[in-house]
């Protein structure tokens, strides 16, 4: 059966770490990028819904910041602010950390772990997304809609020396043999260093 999540999301505090780790330190101020994220948190509608399939030592899972985000961001596109477009893109990234950190806790409440994170390809985010009854929806190009949003399955383990440290565009394990370039749904091909779709739109990228 399906659970459903509708954390708080709070990206406030360790402001100067995040700009430097996505380069806005040296165009905007700390300022201007919390007056962003007010304007999104504003508008967003984090939603997970999961569902624990113990027999499999799975989790079929998905996850959205909601439309009013992409909202937003169209408007800003629309007036020509370019770079306030780049940065609540990346702080949409953060906010959806945020979200796959909810449901490790969650499922820590349960007794496991995720072990391993598989992203859905091809037709496969779909079929998961229905199965989940998420209020998510494939494009006719095969994007997710709402932009901000991911499907995936976690493996699970019950030793918490075993889970997975962080999701690959956070994780420092180089070695790690699941690692992949870029991770979340609308922002990953396989073997392929690819810009989001977010970064696309804003400055007409492939």
């Amino acid at each position: 059966m399906t659970e459903i999540l509708k954390p708080e999301i709070d990206l406030d505090g360790g402001w100067e770490l995040l700009m430097e780790k996505y380069k806005l330190n040296t165009v905007m101020s700390k300022i201007r990028i919390q007056v962003i994220w007010r304007r999104m948190k504003a508008c967003a509608g984090p939603v997970v819904w999961y569902e624990l399939q113990e027999e499999k030592r799975e989790v079929l899972a998905a996850a959205t910041l909601g439309s009013g985000i992409d909202r937003l961001q169209e408007e800003w596109v629309l007036h020509g602010q370019l770079l306030d477009t780049y940065a609540s893109d990346c702080l949409a990234m953060e906010a959806l950390l945020c979200l796959y950190r909810v449901l490790e806790a969650e499922l820590q409440k349960k007794g496991y772990y995720i072990n391993q994170y598989i992203f859905e390809e091809g037709s496969e985010p779909g079929q998961l997304l229905e199965h989940l009854q998420a209020d998510i929806h494939l494009s006719a190009e095969g994007m997710m809609q709402p932009l901000k949003s991911v499907a995936y399955r976690g493996i699970l383990t019950k030793e918490a020396g075993r889970k997975c440290t962080a999701v690959c565009d956070s994780c420092r394990r180089g070695d790690c043999s699941h690692r992949q370039p870029l991770h979340m749904g609308n922002y990953r091909e396989p073997g392929v260093l690819k810009y989001s779709y977010g970064y696309q739109r804003i400055f007409g990228q492939k």
